[in-house]
């Protein structure tokens, strides 16, 4: 059975280190995407990639704009005990156009000893 392909384009809001699972290292990573939409309550979208994909994630920043190629990906996991069974759904990316790279995170700056009056000197908590 042909899997149907996805795009989604928006904004990467928070990209997660690659998780290792079991003896055999399964690799894991997972991202999320704003969509891009005129709606007043846009959609974020979580997004995983896994074994080599991994590292697509590593040339992704926050604020980047970007296009997701994915595939629905769904599974049920029965514990064999009676108990319900559950239906897991993933977004599984394989493959990320940066369409802007966005602007990099503003870095805090320190203050200058030299910018601190005499007066501020002495309100120092430490």
């Amino acid at each position: 059975m042909a899997s149907t392909k996805f795009e989604l384009i928006g904004t990467v809001t928070e990209i997660f280190p690659t998780q290792t699972y079991g003896s055999k290292g399964f690799q894991k990573r997972e991202f999320r995407v704003r969509e891009k939409s005129d709606s007043q309550y846009p959609n974020i979208v979580p997004f995983v990639l896994v074994k080599d994909k991994c590292a697509l994630a590593d040339s992704l920043s926050e604020g980047a704009e970007v296009k997701v190629h994915f595939n629905l990906s769904g599974r049920i996991y029965d514990k064999g005990d009676g108990s319900p069974t559950r239906c897991y759904c993933d977004n599984q990316c394989w493959k990320i156009d940066i369409l802007n790279p966005g602007k990099p995170m503003p870095s805090v700056a320190e203050p200058d000893d030299a910018d601190m009056d005499a007066e501020d000197a002495d309100d120092i908590p430490f």
